[in-house]
């Protein structure tokens, strides 16, 4: 998970996560479906797994969270997204 930037994954968290997710100090725009979001909200052990989840249009953690495929969300931006939750 190396070459992300923290700051751009805080963008992109507070302008496309949020829509779902509390960001940071952002209340969720239209429904708090998921845990709130914020850095260090995951341990380096669950980064893998959060990846699988977001990139992988199959894989099913809970009924809600769908997956983005590349089309919707570039390899840089998840690596950024991982940057910022470290």
């Amino acid at each position: 998970f190396a070459g992300g930037d923290a700051k751009r994954g805080e963008a992109f968290a507070k302008k496309s996560c949020v829509t779902c997710h509390d960001v940071v100090d952002s209340k969720a725009k239209y429904a708090n479906a998921g845990g709130a979001l914020k850095p260090g909200s995951y341990g380096p052990d669950d980064l893998k797994e959060l990846a699988l989840q977001i990139r992988n249009p199959d894989y099913k953690h809970n009924a809600e969270m769908p997956g983005y495929t590349d089309l919707r969300l570039s390899n840089q931006q998840l690596l950024d997204l991982i940057a910022w939750f470290k």
